[in-house]
């Protein structure tokens, strides 16, 4: 599923209702009215498989066709925390079909998330751009070129892996790192 949410937005994503609803809550914004309506939106986005507007929390819910995650994206809300991981699971996914375009893609997104970091932190991220780039960059070009093939499960289990050390650690201490810089600053 291509994201419907941007930079602006706080991305909550949860494989249940009630682990979703308690996410929510632990950034204590929502009222016991709201909690009822954001529940029926929730079965509303799941049984249907569109996205519902929750206009009381200018938000909206849906469910990932892919994942069959719970989401909830509140519009216009800063979260540096959760911008970094959204992020991350942006970054580490394939979001556009032809490799160059989920490249380029990967790129502006680095650019767009970290820059709203940046103005709001006012902090210079452009070190850690510089290497995120670069691990995204190479990431990607790996990830084309077995895109095509048929693994076996061993396989498969020893490429992930090898992903993981190579690109996704990588991409997590970097961006663990913005959350060191904000705090220092």
């Amino acid at each position: 599923m291509k994201p419907f949410y941007t930079e602006q937005d706080l991305v909550l994503k949860h494989t249940d209702m009630v682990g979703l609803l308690h996410d929510v809550q632990s950034y204590g914004i929502l009222n016991p009215d709201q909690r009822s309506a954001l529940v029926r939106l929730l079965e509303e986005a799941r049984s249907t498989g569109e996205l519902k507007e929750f206009p009381d929390m200018n938000a909206h819910v849906g469910v990932d066709r892919e994942t069959g995650e719970f989401l909830l994206v509140i519009h216009d809300v800063y979260d540096p925390r959760n911008l970094l991981t959204v992020l991350f699971d942006r970054l580490t996914s394939i979001e556009e079909e032809d490799p160059q375009k989920d490249k380029e893609h990967a790129l502006t997104l680095i650019e767009s998330y970290l820059g709203v970091i940046e103005k709001r932190e006012r902090v210079s991220l452009q070190e850690v751009k510089r290497k995120l780039i670069q691990i995204t960059t190479s990431m990607k070009e790996t990830i084309a070129l077995f895109q095509e093939d048929e693994f076996s499960d061993n396989d498969l289990d020893k490429l992930s892996e090898a992903l993981d050390k190579a690109y996704f650690e990588p991409l997590s201490e970097l961006l663990e790192g913005v959350l060191v810089t904000i705090a220092g600053n």
